[in-house]
């Protein structure tokens, strides 16, 4: 599952019958988003207009959602759960292009494997991008303090096994790549997976998109915009996040106290921009110690991440030292 394969692969059954012939299976925090975009923009390629739709992680769940609870996931808004509309996000298609979504749920859940090659059959084309896992979860851990969702005020509670941390399977679970690509080498050939590495992303794109488009039998010679969105305002501290997040408990509190100064302040493009501005200098950038992530790396995933060694016949040392990201 080289990244660099030395020539074309012959391209990816086109869409006949409304359904994907690729998908982007993860991991998250790991650069799916900004793949995403690269695949929308190849005029060869037809990505749903849903990112995430996550349907065979999802297929036939209740997915009411319950903010209360620490236990359950809360980024679900654009989830398709039954087969009909997951097949009518891909009729806008054009004949002959080819065909896929993202969703990086389908990585770690146990039951994505067998649905997908139950609806899609074991010729599906499926891509991984997977990132140090220490890095990864902590990428997490901010994205839910930004989001006024973390699971605890500290990273270093990722430690603990008894935790919310090891039952949500967004969290410490996830990170265990080789157990999990394990369940899809069981299903699927090993020519028909992908494995790239954040790094590959971050340091190569334009190298790293050539050899997926190539994969997927689109033209490699095409060049995406890959410029990074900025991401740098992001609350890291969770009593402001909880205050001036998107979810926060300010839009909570002058949303049922004060609905009509809410609405219009909702409306006003000034009173977004000076509150874009306090969480920008509210915010600031925590970075993980080289000791945390040491523990959680060799602590946590040391034997999966050497399992994974093999899986990819690609050397993981670097993600044992310090700055794996830099490749």
């Amino acid at each position: 599952m080289s990244p660099h394969p030395s020539s074309a692969s012959p391209p990816a059954p086109a869409s006949t019958d409304h359904c994907p012939s690729f998908l982007v299976i993860g991991a998250g925090k790991s650069g799916t988003t900004s793949v995403w975009r690269a695949l929308d923009q190849h005029p060869e390629v037809f990505m749903s207009p849903v990112k995430e739709p996550n349907f065979f992680a999802l297929k036939g769940e209740d997915l009411a959602p319950d903010a209360d609870d620490p236990e359950r996931m809360h980024h679900y808004p654009d989830a398709v759960t039954t087969w009909a509309d997951y097949q009518a996000l891909f009729d806008e298609a054009p004949d002959g292009t080819v065909t896929g979504e993202a969703s990086p749920m389908y990585l770690y859940d146990e039951r994505a494997p067998a649905n997908i090659a139950h609806h899609l059959g074991t010729d599906v084309r499926l891509v991984a991008f997977l990132r140090q896992p220490a890095e990864r979860l902590f990428s997490r851990w901010q994205h839910l303090v930004a989001e006024g969702y973390p699971p605890s005020d500290q990273f270093r509670d990722a430690l603990d096994r008894s935790s919310v941390w090891w039952r949500r399977p967004d969290l410490v679970p996830e990170g265990f790549y080789g157990a999990h690509l394990q369940r899809y080498l069981d299903r699927f050939s090993r020519s028909q997976i992908k494995v790239f590495l954040f790094e590959d992303l971050a340091c190569r794109p334009q190298e790293t998109m050539a050899a997926l488009y190539r994969f997927l039998g689109v033209d490699p010679a095409f060049r995406p915009d890959t410029t990074p969105r900025n991401s740098s305002h992001r609350l890291q501290h969770p009593a402001l996040a909880w205050l001036l997040g998107r979810h926060g408990g300010l839009k909570e509190v002058l949303a049922a106290a004060l609905p009509e100064v809410w609405s219009r302040l909702r409306q006003s493009p000034t009173a977004q921009r000076l509150l874009a501005t306090v969480r920008r200098r509210l915010g600031h950038k925590e970075s993980l110690s080289d000791d945390l992530r040491r523990r959680i790396t060799h602590e946590i995933y040391g034997d999966d991440l050497r399992h994974l060694n093999t899986l990819l016949d690609r050397s993981l040392d670097h993600w044992f030292l310090p700055d794996a990201e830099t490749g």
